[in-house]
């Protein structure tokens, strides 16, 4: 959790970055100074982004766990079934009692 959140610090910044840049580059050619607005969309995507694979993650181990209940439910079913035949063949063995 650690390291996720130091790669996530390390994104921002990098994206804080490359937006003070890019609006240092507006304002040097007499465009309107867009630095913070555009920061924050970028630190805000960053967020979103991290959210969605925090999701994402979330999700495959949910659908690893179901995966792994749904095995365990169909050797279950096999097993049944086994003891199921086994009993039906004792049944069929078995002589019926002799009326008179």
């Amino acid at each position: 959790k650690f390291k996720q959140t130091l790669a996530r610090l390390a994104r921002a910044e990098e994206a804080a970055k490359r937006a003070s840049l890019a609006s240092s580059s507006t304002r040097a050619l007499g465009g309107r100074i867009q630095g913070t607005p555009t920061t924050a969309r970028l630190f805000a995507a960053e967020q979103r982004a991290t959210e969605l694979e925090e999701e994402a993650r979330e999700l495959t181990r949910k659908l690893q766990r179901e995966h792994e209940r749904g095995l365990h439910f169909k050797n279950l079913c096999k097993e049944y079934k086994v003891r199921l035949d086994d009993a039906l063949k004792a049944a069929r063995a078995r002589q019926p009692p002799v009326r008179l």
